[in-house]
């Protein structure tokens, strides 16, 4: 088998499209995650816990604005970074598992699927936990076949750092130790103190996340949820389950999607008879499963899903090299799925393409937080106001990001721990001082918010430019009382959380 050459087209693909990207990621707005993500490590908001997300963006979207600034290039270049490092560890790491051949190809899927392209140009915890997950596969499969206690220390470290992205990617280290736990004679290595390495390094880089999670102010939160699953709604839907798995197929590609299926039923007779199958599949399958119960029950996150997919895809992506191997009809189904597959990543980059299909790759939105911000610095200036007001965290951290000197713009105070602008200093303080307030079109002002100000006026003719298919709702907030209503302090959880939030 011919197997020269694959080190240097890996690298120069890779080479070239880390130039485009960082090219790319300049070309479009953040999204509201992301500039949620990038003020939770702006100036002192920098901590060592956030609420429902962990410190690992945040340092890292600290760490890129220090070389670039606060801007688009400065919060997204490390993303970058991590998509081409992650195009060269799953290089290496398949090529451990498998031979260079295979490893190419995984690489190759890696690059076209739309799962990847589309949401590893964002700076957020799928692009995180992807490059983390990519390193795991390495450890996790040294730790196995050599058995070495400094493999089980990085396999720790590692799934470690995953959980203060998420603490949700805990279920990566439970899979490894799944992979044990189903053979009888793999049971009995757990008795080896090497193996105690990796859950032991976990625990211990998890005590921040649960030392933070006792803080006073915590308490909220914890009568909202007993944990922080953001938009839980804890009730099952069919249709919320559906909706999930459909997207996910979408994101993934229908084209890889049916390559995976074709390559589980055509050559997946050996995929449960080989070890290395095996530890892929207890790595992906319960958390992919997990996010997939969670779905029926409003509780899933999609931002997790990319790094579950790639143990599948390593699986996948070898199986198919055996089938084109074997019969030229196969290689020649494999090249026409990547096509398609890439011919889909490249209709999500284009702006006028992705808007005409309902933004199904997350990168356009039908509006504008730059436009919008310019509008309300507009507005303020025109009426005189001094503090920026949203409804929902996202976009006040969009609207932080694009006004003029970065003002802070504030959330519409709520009774219970809703985002990490609870913690901060709030609006309390401008007593006397007018508001401009922005809700998404057709949102009233909410009346717990108007009954602090002398009078609450809508601003008519507020056009927002790419955002009519959006729409948004400005209000003019005059004389603004920080003592509040009693009524405002009465006001229920429930109450709170039935808020309408942005479409994201």
């Amino acid at each position: 088998m011919k197997t020269t050459g694959y080190r240097k087209r890996t690298t120069f693909i890779l080479f070239v499209l880390l130039l485009v990207r960082f090219w790319l990621g300049q070309t479009f707005e953040l999204s509201g995650r992301e500039s949620y993500l990038w003020l939770l490590g702006h100036g002192a908001n920098l901590d060592w816990g956030y609420l429902n997300t962990g410190v690992l963006v945040p340092w890292l979207n600290r760490l890129g604005t220090v070389f670039f600034g606060n801007t688009e290039l400065g919060v997204r270049w490390i993303a970058s970074v991590i998509y081409i490092a992650a195009g060269f560890v799953i290089f290496w790491s398949a090529r451990r598992w498998f031979d260079p051949v295979s490893a190419f190809w995984t690489m190759v899927i890696y690059l076209v699927a739309p799962v990847y392209t589309w949401k590893l140009l964002l700076m957020n915890e799928a692009t995180v936990s992807l490059g983390l997950m990519a390193l795991a596969l390495l450890a996790y499969r040294e730790a196995v076949v050599t058995d070495k206690w400094y493999w089980y220390l990085a396999s720790g470290v590692i799934s470690g750092l995953a959980v203060h992205v998420s603490w949700s990617n805990l279920i990566w280290p439970l899979g490894l130790l799944l992979y044990y736990f189903i053979d009888s004679a793999r049971r009995q290595q757990l008795r080896h103190p090497q193996h105690l390495i990796t859950p032991v390094t976990v625990a211990i880089l998890s005590i921040p996340i649960f030392l933070w999670y006792q803080r006073p102010e915590m308490e909220g939160i914890k009568r909202l949820h007993p944990l922080p699953l953001e938009g839980a709604s804890h009730q099952f839907s069919l249709l919320s389950g559906f909706h999930f798995i459909s997207e996910q197929i979408v994101w993934l590609s229908p084209a890889i999607f049916l390559g995976i299926l074709l390559a589980f039923y055509y050559a997946g007779a050996v995929t449960f008879n080989q070890r290395r199958y095996e530890l892929l599949l207890c790595v992906s399958l319960p958390g992919i499963a997990l996010q997939l119960l969670a779905s029926f029950f409003g509780a899933a996150n999609p931002d997790l899903m990319p790094a579950l997919y790639l143990p599948i895809i390593f699986v996948a992506g070898n199986l198919w090299v055996g089938l084109a191997e074997r019969e030229a009809r196969w290689r020649r189904v494999g090249v026409g799925l990547l096509i398609l597959a890439g011919l889909q990543s490249l209709w999500g980059l284009i702006p006028s393409a992705d808007r005409a299909l309902n933004n199904l790759s997350g990168l356009h939105p039908a509006y504008s937080y730059r436009n919008l911000a310019d509008e309300m610095s507009r507005r303020m200036q025109e009426k005189g106001a001094s503090v920026a007001v949203a409804q929902d965290h996202e976009t006040a951290s969009a609207l932080t990001f694009y006004l003029p000197r970065q003002q802070m713009a504030y959330v519409i105070a709520r009774h219970g721990v809703r985002s990490q602008f609870d913690f901060w200093p709030n609006y309390n303080d401008f007593n006397g001082y007018n508001f401009i307030l922005v809700t998404n079109q057709g949102h009233r002002a909410p009346e717990h918010f108007t009954c602090n100000f002398d009078s609450v006026d809508p601003m008519p003719d507020v056009s927002v430019a790419q955002s009519e298919s959006m729409g948004w709702t400005f209000y003019y907030c005059q004389g603004f009382k920080s003592e509040g209503d009693p009524a405002q302090k009465s006001a229920t959880v429930e109450e709170m959380s039935g808020a309408n939030p942005l479409p994201k």
